[in-house]
């Protein structure tokens, strides 16, 4: 049974540097939303049209029985729901790794860094911008999650945050720890 492992997390908490990581430690795909986003800018709700995207991606990955990985912030609404009904009609486990950044000296760092990387201008590249994201988002961004859940704080060295998540997934896939280098 192939694996959709969501990710889920606020800008700048770690979600790519894992979702990565991930994807080349398990040989499976990885579908960031903000590669797609970046595309759209310009188009009507950008954000939106990502996420449809990138589940339409995964789903023909696991049409032909490849697990992936959604690396995205997994919006209740556009995100989580439709992972939710992916996983279902698929017949996939879907398992859900949410990134937090427990210093706020290392989380703004990480954000400011951005600017200075020329990333798209819809990116959040600075704290201010960081603080009306998550005003705007409020509680949107916290939900009842029915599936299997990791928290992981991304403060750790990089190196353990990943074994760590190895084995929580080889609870639910006998397969993860041999892909893995």
């Amino acid at each position: 049974m192939p694996l959709l492992i969501a990710l889920k997390g606020h800008p700048g908490s770690g979600k790519s540097s894992v979702a990565h990581e991930l994807g080349l430690r398990l040989r499976i795909p990885v579908i960031d939303k903000d590669d797609i986003k970046d595309v759209l800018v310009g188009y009507a709700d950008p954000g939106g049209l990502a996420y449809v995207t990138m589940f339409r991606i995964a789903r023909r990955q696991l049409l032909v029985g490849l697990s992936v990985i959604c690396d995205s912030p997994l919006s209740e609404d556009q995100g989580y729901a439709t992972a939710q009904r992916l996983a279902a009609e698929m017949g996939a486990t879907l398992l859900l790794i949410e990134c937090v950044c427990s210093s706020h000296n290392l989380w703004r760092q990480r954000i400011e860094q951005r600017a200075a990387l020329g990333q798209p201008a819809h990116e959040i590249a600075s704290w201010s911008d960081l603080e009306r994201h998550l005003a705007r988002r409020g509680e949107s961004s916290r939900y009842s999650i029915d599936v299997p859940h990791l928290i992981v704080d991304t403060v750790r060295p990089h190196a353990e945050i990943i074994t760590e998540i190895l084995a929580w997934l080889a609870q639910y896939h006998d397969h993860a720890p041999e892909h893995a280098n």
